[in-house]
């Protein structure tokens, strides 16, 4: 990944402290912001690793208050304040996961909205609840979203954690270099136990000497490039490989769907929607096989929803090829949308 970083002043957080997000217009971006305000201030640098602080702090040292998250568009405010209210305590890579997390699912959700006649309405959420509730012309429903990150996408966060850093002034010095990460673990034992380790294995020489590193799980190399960027390569052998079964696309959500189908059941909804954002554990950038790869995972997503009684509407393929968006209904309901 090639990245454009600003350093950051050493008073970095007073000048987020001072940003004043009342100038932001965009209602949708300004309730966004405070909370990302508000994170950075209580969290300091254990959550510049996220991909939207550091947007949000690109915004703070150009001093800008327009167009701050074009994604956005209109998402009323309590949906937002419901979503990050439940980020608490956490630091580091759980923060990250969990904050991307909650920007995927607002994502998602405004793709219900722009569905014609459904608008949201806020209603008393309680233990086991919808995530969102929505209307359609005088029918409601109720949304149930599920974010799945394969352990094997973890390449993604340490690209990000490093581009993070180099906003900082000690570890600025990386811009104008390129920096290979290579990630030893094989696919099978990547989860959140190695994931949080090597995680701040990386964390930990971003604030060292940026020499060259190697140890059993991860090697890292530092090389002369542009003087004007950062140029990042994550190794991709982590992964499953670039053609995904249907069979293993169908084992790997089953179990986001069953959790979907039972809290459905729990509740009893006259209508609902189901929906799961997953960013997949394949490097598929192979444009020989994109045809047979779309066909293996929409194939997959549909034998496994056959298995629970479900039928999709839409899925969703996002441009980057690493996130797919699914919404579906149980299968043989009265109601439509």
């Amino acid at each position: 990944m090639i990245h454009i970083s600003s350093e950051l002043p050493s008073d970095w957080l007073s000048l987020v402290d001072s940003y004043n997000t009342e100038n932001i217009k965009n209602n949708t971006e300004r309730i966004i912001a405070i909370y990302t305000k508000k994170f950075i201030l209580d969290k300091k640098e254990t959550i510049i690793g996220a991909r939207y602080v550091q947007v949000f702090l690109e915004n703070v040292l150009n001093n800008n208050y327009d167009n701050l998250y074009p994604d956005f568009i209109n998402i009323p405010d309590f949906v937002i304040e419901e979503a990050f209210s439940e980020i608490k305590g956490n630091i580091g890579l759980r923060f990250c996961e969990i904050y991307d997390s909650r920007i995927a699912e607002l994502l998602a959700f405004q793709e219900v909205l722009k569905i014609e006649g459904f608008k949201a309405i806020q209603k008393q959420r309680e233990n086991g609840s919808s995530d969102f509730f929505v209307k359609k012309y005088c029918l409601e429903y109720e949304v149930e979203v599920k974010f799945k990150m394969a352990d094997q996408s973890f390449h993604d966060a340490i690209t990000h954690l490093i581009m993070g850093y180099s906003m900082l002034s000690y570890a600025h010095s990386l811009v104008g270099k390129k920096v290979i990460v290579k990630i030893k673990l094989p696919a099978n034992e990547i989860n959140d136990k190695n994931k949080k380790r090597v995680y701040a294995k990386v964390e930990n020489w971003c604030k060292s000497s940026l020499d060259n590193y190697s140890d059993d799980d991860l090697d890292i190399f530092i090389k002369d490039g542009n003087d004007n960027i950062l140029k990042i390569e994550c190794s991709d052998n982590a992964r499953r490989g670039i053609i995904p079964k249907s069979t293993e696309v169908q084992m790997i959500l089953k179990a986001h769907m069953q959790k979907i189908q039972k809290q459905f059941q729990k509740r009893k909804p006259k209508r609902s929607i189901g929906i799961i954002i997953w960013s997949t554990p394949w490097n598929y950038n192979n444009k020989d096989h994109s045809v047979e790869i779309e066909e293996n995972i929409k194939n997959g997503i549909q034998d496994g929803l056959n298995d629970i009684g479900f039928v999709c509407d839409r899925l969703y393929v996002y441009s980057t090829g690493l996130k797919k968006s699914l919404m579906f209904k149980q299968k043989n309901s009265s109601h439509s949308e």
